[in-house]
């Protein structure tokens, strides 16, 4: 039966086109649907996104301010502090949802592939995918910095009631004991370049404070005879805050744009 079900088609090739061109079309068919399903599901998708974009845009401009600063030459960064703007709540929260919805796009997308690849030849390699971490574990490490509810993030972890009163320093991890439990070490390529931001934050600080309490004996003789010289006294002190909104602003930028990275912005 099946000798002559063969001789049948060989003796008749319109039989045998019409068989191949009945499997080409459930194919597309099953493509199209592929495709339709994909389309509905990326809708979804940017709708949850739409209440975060406005922040998310706001965010990224900042980022990529900051990063065309960096790319400037060491005798223009004086320059460049003064225009330093620090991302807020919302804008870093922002970025944390994107990294949720681009995640779902991505699965999504791996499922669809996977159904054309039973369908196709279409060769799909997973391997950057399963190199990015989950939202729900960023999630976890960055709410230990206060990411999303902290106007500063907690670069230094604060010391409990019961703890000893230890100094940070690089031997604790800036009291996150060790390397290995800082949240930080997700987002820096070392351990090394962690410290040199922090040690930026601290300098920076001590700048400050170090100006502001070399004026306040003139300022407070000042006041007893102008009560209006203040500003001209602390003729400089937006300069050293702007210094450390800068150093600050640097550790709030490698963690995003890690964060851009992983999304493959």
């Amino acid at each position: 039966m099946e000798l002559l079900e063969k001789n049948s088609i060989e003796s008749h090739p319109s039989l045998l086109i019409n068989k191949s061109l009945r499997s080409e079309i459930g194919k597309e068919t099953e493509v199209l649907e592929i495709k339709s399903d994909s389309a509905k599901k990326y809708e979804s998708v940017l709708k949850e996104t739409k209440p975060y974009l406005s922040d998310f845009h706001s965010g990224k401009s900042k980022v990529l301010s900051f990063q065309s600063q960096e790319n400037r030459s060491r005798s223009r960064r004086s320059e460049a502090n003064s225009r330093t703007s620090l991302l807020n709540v919302r804008e870093r929260s922002s970025f944390l949802e994107l990294y949720k919805s681009f995640e779902k796009m991505e699965k999504d997308s791996l499922g669809f592939l996977e159904k054309l690849q039973k369908i196709s030849s279409l060769e799909h390699d997973r391997s950057k995918s399963l190199n990015k971490p989950r939202h729900s574990e960023l999630a976890q490490i960055l709410n230990r910095i206060g990411w999303s509810k902290l106007q500063k993030i907690q670069l230094i972890r604060p010391r409990k009631k019961n703890e000893p009163q230890v100094a940070p320093n690089r031997r604790n991890s800036f009291n996150w004991k060790s390397w290995a439990e800082n949240p930080y070490k997700k987002f820096f390529s070392s351990e090394e370049e962690y410290y040199k931001l922090v040690e930026g934050v601290n300098k920076a600080k001590q700048e400050y404070e170090n100006y502001m309490r070399s004026k306040r004996g003139t300022s407070l003789l000042a006041l007893a005879f102008c009560s209006t010289c203040q500003d001209s006294i602390f003729s400089e002190k937006s300069y050293y805050q702007s210094k450390v909104d800068y150093a600050k602003s640097a550790v709030d930028m490698v963690i995003s744009s890690k964060l851009f990275s992983w999304m493959n912005l």
